[in-house]
């Protein structure tokens, strides 16, 4: 498989780059990591007649604290979050989740902005940065917006940028204290199946899942049972018995949440029972 012909260019900083995706429109295409793009334009599912070059612009890379947030840099790489110190003290389940992303060669191409631009459903971080209430950063020419990570995938390998905009990095807020984050996943090669994170926030909760839809998206009523069952409602009130058949349908209930396509990795009956398996799992670690 070969690449299709293609003008690339080298922007020296984020005003360039704006400029060149605004005048170019639909024609360009930003290039980060490439894992995804190239494979596709070798597959001929995208022929791009330029390619705009932004990991090496200044800032694009860098990870940082500033107040009480975590700046990353959407030119940062995977294997960059899975060995930065910063991350592991303030964030440790985004760098364990990286960790199992691909496989070490696509970790070192593979950008985290580029990754929730291509919004593959199938994806890993957004599942657990829509959970952490991660904000994305969107530059265009005429100024900059914010985008909550729930809202920045609207469908399979779609999102809300408009063409001239460019995702130039997120910001997480830092865990309090009584913060508790789990993250599952279950998959067989080197994309998930599914994955499910829930993190505890006080008396709050953040139930997201990912796999059998669409996008990753919270479950409302998933968190309004687990919170219940935090505040040890059910044990007031019917016995400690009541916790575990709560628990049975709310892993029920976030099972079917999901539509997920019969392939071979498993018939869709299959897939819930994997995501009731997750959701277990995960409720484990978030109330431990």
């Amino acid at each position: 498989m070969y690449l299709p012909p293609f003008e690339y260019v080298r922007p020296a900083d984020v005003t360039e780059a704006l400029d060149i995706l605004a005048d170019r429109g639909d024609d360009a295409s930003v290039y980060m990591g490439g894992t995804e793009l190239l494979l596709l334009m070798k597959l001929g599912l995208a022929a791009p007649g330029c390619l705009v070059d932004c990991k090496r612009i200044d800032g694009l890379a860098d990870i940082g604290v500033n107040g009480g947030w975590l700046t990353i840099g959407s030119a940062v790489t995977h294997r960059q979050v899975e060995i930065s110190t910063t991350i592991r003290q303030l964030v440790p389940e985004l760098t364990n989740l990286t960790a199992g992303i691909g496989n070490v060669r696509v970790r070192a191409a593979g950008t985290l902005g580029g990754n929730l631009c291509f919004a593959d459903p199938h994806s890993d971080p957004a599942t657990l940065l829509i959970a952490l209430g991660a904000v994305l950063h969107v530059a265009a020419a005429d100024g900059r917006r914010d985008v909550d990570c729930a809202e920045f995938a609207v469908g399979p390998y779609e999102t809300v940028l408009e063409v001239g905009e460019l995702l130039v990095g997120l910001s997480i807020p830092l865990p309090a204290q009584d913060t508790a984050i789990a993250y599952e996943r279950i998959g067989f090669r080197e994309r998930p199946i599914l994955n499910v994170a829930i993190a505890r926030i006080g008396a709050e909760f953040r139930v997201v899942v990912a796999g059998g839809g669409r996008r990753a998206r919270r479950l409302a009523e998933v968190e309004s049972g687990l919170a219940r069952v935090a505040a040890g409602q059910q044990v007031i009130e019917y016995g400690v018995e009541s916790v575990a058949t709560e628990l049975r349908d709310l892993a029920q209930l976030t099972a079917e949440s999901l539509d997920p396509a019969e392939d071979l990795d498993g018939s869709a009956a299959y897939k819930r029972q994997l995501m009731r398996v997750a959701f277990r799992r995960a409720v484990v670690r978030a109330f431990g």
